[in-house]
């Protein structure tokens, strides 16, 4: 009798911690989002730019790995050379699984901006200058989604800031994104004329069919000084 109460209290100590360590070595999967969960989360996110900038690297390259199939199609179509309502007609036709992917292809999950000016000119002109500003949205592979500009040409003397011209448009790289119209825009100098200040604002929109309409807001606003220097701002 002591020996069959000493063999089991050994297997119920056995049991007790092979049980523990299975416990410890298989989490409970279900609680992972799968990779469509996490890509209908960041289509249908209010803010999709900081919501893909919280996951993490793996589910960034879960969701990835579902969008990934959508590029080739969206490559496929895009340079169909059908026309634009052709083109949305073929989106359409895909599958619900394929639609979530392309949709999510032409989120944008990132905005960054660019610059260039007159000293990357071959021949700059002596006091005058040109800056050129553009704000982008990428997607979840870096592609451009869509661009807007800002430039603005002044002359300057040291004391003022003087012939200001500024100029804006807009540059939709895919399908999809299309170019809505200027959104606001105004410029004007200073009291003492030393800067002026001039900003844009675009309106892109993305959106057909079973797609729930994107819009996009990007601003821009230069300052130039009458020392042919200058500072931008975008958002």
């Amino acid at each position: 009798m002591k020996f069959k109460s000493l063999l089991a209290s050994v297997l119920s100590a056995v049991f007790i911690c092979t049980s523990a360590t299975a416990a410890v070595a298989s989490p409970d999967t279900q609680s992972l989002p799968s990779p469509k969960t996490l890509t209908y989360k960041l289509v249908n996110s209010q803010n999709q730019v900081e919501l893909w900038d919280s996951f993490s690297e793996s589910q960034k390259e879960s969701v990835k790995s579902f969008v990934a199939h959508a590029e080739q199609k969206a490559t496929s179509i895009q340079n169909s050379g059908l026309t634009d309502s052709q083109k949305e007609e073929e989106v359409k036709r895909l599958s619900e699984d394929e639609k979530l992917a392309v949709q999510a292809y032409f989120t944008p999950v990132s905005i960054r901006s660019e610059v260039k000016d007159s000293k990357t000119a071959l021949s700059p002109a002596a006091n005058s200058n040109w800056v050129e500003v553009n704000n982008y949205a990428t997607n979840v592979f870096g592609a451009v989604l869509y661009r807007w500009y800002h430039r603005v040409d002044w002359e300057y003397n040291g004391s003022n800031v003087s012939n200001v011209r500024y100029n804006y448009w807009p540059q939709t790289q895919w399908i999809l994104w299309s170019y809505a119209g200027l959104y606001d825009q105004g410029g004007d100098y200073d009291r003492q004329n030393t800067t002026h200040t001039s900003y844009s604002q675009a309106h892109f929109k993305m959106g057909v069919g079973w797609i729930n309409v994107q819009h996009a807001y990007p601003r821009i606003s230069v300052t130039v000084n009458n020392n042919g220097g200058y500072s931008y701002r975008t958002s």
